[in-house]
């Protein structure tokens, strides 16, 4: 008896290690999942997470796994974790929620695989699929507060990309007193700051509130307002201008007066020229004005120097500045023009002409000395 079950034991193992791959197959109908369906549900959401169920069904009692997953699956912080159920016998009901971080068009696919295969029970695959299109708001932005100093305020609030990966950027509104709220800023994600110093000259307060952007398959779609943050702001600095009339005014005894200062242009001390702001302070001579041609240095004869001018226009001394006329040059302070003089330096504007000659009969001399060494020997 020991001897015959040992004969059968080897004649089953020989069996299952010879036989065709083929062969168990040939005994499963080609309807085998004839049945399986995923429930009725929404092609789209507004929510991160999509719940999917269905049941897998099977003509023979297998044993199955069940996964669910999203195609694409992403990668990075937008990456889709697939979520594996309990291995159940055929035909089982499934349920299960994905979870994706980023808006996006996915196909949601569940798939059963058998887990007790044999010779006889080759591994067999069904898959069920739906396309979906995930349109989710970014979280409403949290921690906005303003801090002003003077005519300047900061805006600061916390970062939502960590919540929602695919961020774009955020948008700063901003309301003065009140009046509505308007369009302030465009900030890219990287940044929870703005700094807003562009205010009417009176002084008031404002108010913020930031908004969160990212991409959908609908388009661009917006979060809720943040709660509002609001700082009051300085006015404009006036000018310190004095506005009293009377300019400058000239007094008898010239314009070298130190001590006939006032403010407001009221009349000057003794020997001394009335100031506002505007005008000409005390002690600061006339400019000077001259009349006469004036020519480069290399255009003026070698001996030539400029002396200083020997007639004056006192037309300045009835109002200031004086009108310049069409022939007169103007020039700052000093006796001379020391700064383009040539001081009696005589041939300075014949050094570059005649260094330009040397050096081209150098190269006259030169050439014609290679010309002869290039001349065939006879």
């Amino acid at each position: 008896m020991r001897r015959l079950l040992l004969i059968f034991g080897a004649a089953v193992t020989a069996l299952v290690s010879f036989a065709p791959t083929t062969w168990a197959a040939e005994s499963i109908s080609s309807g085998s999942w004839a049945g399986s369906a995923l429930d009725a549900g929404p092609t789209g959401t507004s929510s991160s997470a999509y719940s999917v169920s269905g049941t897998f069904q099977h003509q023979y009692n297998r044993r199955v796994q069940i996964t669910v997953s999203a195609s694409p699956p992403g990668d990075g912080a937008c990456a889709i974790r697939p979520v594996v159920l309990d291995p159940a016998s055929a035909p089982t009901r499934f349920a299960a929620t994905l979870y994706a971080p980023c808006n996006g068009t996915y196909n949601i696919v569940a798939t059963a695989v058998t887990t007790e295969n044999n010779a006889f029970f080759a591994p067999e695959s069904a898959s069920l699929d739906r396309r979906i299109a995930v349109s989710a708001p970014p979280p409403t932005v949290t921690g906005v507060s303003a801090q002003a100093q003077g005519r300047s305020i900061e805006i600061t609030w916390d970062d939502v990309s960590p919540m929602a990966p695919d961020t774009s950027n955020y948008v700063v509104e901003r309301r003065l007193d009140d009046a509505a709220f308007e369009h302030l800023a465009n900030v890219p994600v990287d940044r929870q700051s703005f700094v807003d110093n562009g205010f009417p000259a009176s002084a008031g307060q404002a108010s913020y509130r930031v908004f969160a952007v990212r991409p959908s398959p609908q388009g661009q779609t917006m979060s809720a307002a943040s709660s509002e943050a609001s700082a009051p702001y300085t006015a404009a600095p006036t000018s310190t201008t004095g506005s009293g009339a009377g300019g400058t005014t000239a007094t008898p005894g010239g314009t070298s007066g130190t001590s006939g200062t006032t403010t407001g242009g009221g009349p000057a001390g003794s020997g001394g020229v009335a100031s506002t702001p505007g005008g000409t302070p005390g002690g600061v001579s006339a400019p000077r004005v001259y009349s006469g041609t004036f020519l480069p240095p290399l255009l003026r004869p070698a001996t030539q120097t400029l002396s200083p001018p020997t007639t004056a226009d006192t037309g300045f001394e009835e109002s200031l500045p004086y009108e310049q006329g069409p022939n007169d040059a103007v020039l700052p302070g000093g006796e001379s023009l020391a700064s383009i003089d040539t001081h009696g330096q005589a041939g300075r504007g014949l050094v570059i002409p005649v260094a330009t000659a040397l050096v081209l009969a150098i190269w006259a001399v030169h050439l014609r000395m290679l010309a002869r060494a290039a001349r065939p020997i006879s």
